[in-house]
C-alpha cells in the first residue's frame, strides 16, 4: 500500500519528467527556406556558380536519409545569367527541421537556420554548399519592396583605359535592339531595353598648337540605351538583379540572347 511519502515522491518524479520534457522538447517541422548557391567551394561565396553546375539544380530533386526518408526537396529554382560563363542561382528547399519552442528557432544537423549559415546538401543529382538568405522566422522577403526604375546607360570598353575613346565595335553596337529582355528561369523580366542610340564615338585629340578638339572615330561607336530595371528596395537602398546597387557609374549585367555586355549607368531617369 502506498504511503503519503510514496505518493509525494511519485508526483515529484512525474513533475520532474514533465518539466524535463517541456524544457527540452523538440518538434519536427517541415519548412521552406531560401538558399543562394555560390561557387562549388563556399570559401568563394562572392563567386557565382558556373553554368554547367547551375543547370544541375532541378525542381523535385531530393536528399534522403539512411532510412530512405526525404529530408530536403528542391521546390523552386530561380536562375539567370550573370555573365557568359556563370549564373546567379537561388533555391527554395523544403526541409525537415527540429523546432525549439523555447528558443523559437529551427535547426538542421545541429546548426541553427539563420541568415548567412552554410549548409551542405547531397541531392540525387548535385552536391551543393549554399547560404541561407531567408526562412520563416527571418521573413526577409517581407521587408523588400519590388518596383521598376528607368536608367540611361552607355556601352564602354573599359579595357581601353589608356585610350581617349570608349566606343565599342560596330558589331556590338548593332547587336542590341529595343524590346530585348533579360529574364530569369521563371520568366520574370529583370531588365528591358526601351531604346538604343548609336553615334560615331567621340575621340579627343590635340592640335600642333596645343588646342584640344573633339573628333569622330571612323570605326568605334558610342552606344546609349534606355533600360527599364526591375528593382528591390531594402532599407531605402535600391538594387537590381542580385543586390547590385542602382547608382550612377554602376555596371548592369545585361545578358541578352546574343549579347553579353555590362553597360554603365550614366543617368537615373525615374
Amino acid at each position: 500500500m502506498l504511503t503519503t511519502i510514496d505518493l509525494i515522491a511519485i508526483i515529484g518524479v512525474l513533475l520532474f519528467l514533465l518539466g524535463f520534457y517541456i524544457f527540452f522538447r523538440r518538434e519536427t517541422r517541415t519548412i521552406t527556406i531560401r538558399l543562394k548557391v555560390t561557387d562549388e567551394n563556399v570559401l568563394y561565396a562572392d563567386t557565382q556558380p558556373r553554368s554547367e553546375y547551375a543547370h544541375s539544380f532541378q525542381i523535385g530533386d531530393v536528399e534522403k536519409d539512411e532510412l530512405g526518408r526525404t529530408i530536403a526537396e528542391i521546390v523552386n529554382v530561380d536562375m539567370y545569367d550573370y555573365d557568359e560563363k556563370t549564373k546567379v542561382v537561388y533555391l527554395d528547399v523544403a526541409l525537415k527541421t527540429l523546432y525549439n519552442p523555447r528558443k523559437q528557432a529551427y535547426s538542421l544537423r545541429g546548426k541553427k537556420i539563420t541568415f548567412g549559415e552554410t549548409f551542405t546538401f547531397d541531392f540525387n543529382k548535385v552536391h551543393a554548399n549554399a547560404l541561407v538568405i531567408d526562412s520563416p522566422d527571418l521573413n526577409r522577403e517581407g521587408d523588400i519592396k519590388s518596383g521598376k526604375i528607368i536608367v540611361r546607360a552607355q556601352f564602354r570598353q573599359e579595357f581601353k583605359e589608356f585610350s581617349d575613346v570608349y566606343g565599342v565595335p560596330e558589331y556590338i553596337a548593332n547587336a542590341i535592339k529595343p524590346g530585348e529582355e533579360v529574364t530569369d528561369s521563371n520568366g520574370r523580366v529583370l531588365a528591358k531595353v526601351i531604346s538604343v542610340e548609336v553615334f560615331p564615338a567621340t575621340r579627343t585629340s590635340e592640335t600642333s598648337s596645343g588646342q584640344i578638339i573633339a573628333a569622330k572615330d571612323p570605326v568605334l561607336k558610342d552606344v546609349f540605351c534606355t533600360i527599364e530595371l526591375t528593382t528591390r528596395e531594402v532599407n531605402g537602398d535600391i538594387y537590381m538583379f542580385d543586390y547590385v546597387p542602382v547608382k550612377i557609374g554602376q555596371k548592369i549585367p545585361l545578358n541578352l540572347q546574343h549579347l553579353s555586355v555590362f553597360p554603365t549607368i550614366i543617368e537615373i531617369i525615374e
